[in-house]
């Protein structure tokens, strides 16, 4: 596994309950992955779609004179969806089941994030 796999591998493991964590880029590409959640064939259009949100929600911020946004929470009754925004081009994507800490989840992708930006540059 590559040294960014190993740290997705990491954030993953410090997020209780997640069962998927994506380094994305915002071309929708997976940089690297780590997770049981889905099939490995569904995590590119996982991206892809990710991607797409993210892009939609920075040009919002954009029309409203707005800082582009650190994360992004999609709640569903199954479970939540985290992106974070990780410099100008990549994004951590975290899946967690319904029920899961989401304050304890932000704070981790947080961290995870500090860990990852060193090693995209």
């Amino acid at each position: 596994m590559s040294a960014l796999g190993d740290l997705v591998g990491e954030v993953r493991g410090s997020i209780e309950g997640a069962s998927l964590a994506l380094l994305l880029g915002l071309d929708g590409m997976v940089v690297a992955c780590s997770g049981e959640a889905e099939p490995p064939s569904s995590w590119d259009l996982l991206a892809a779609h990710s991607a797409e949100v993210l892009r939609t929600v920075r040009e919002a911020s954009r029309e409203t004179r707005r800082e582009p946004p650190a994360e992004v929470v999609i709640a569903a009754p199954s479970g939540t969806m985290l992106l974070r925004a990780l410099a100008r081009q990549h994004a951590l994507l975290v899946l967690l089941p319904a029920g899961a800490i989401l304050g304890k989840a932000r704070y981790e992708a947080r961290r995870a994030a500090e860990r990852l930006l060193p090693e995209l540059d």
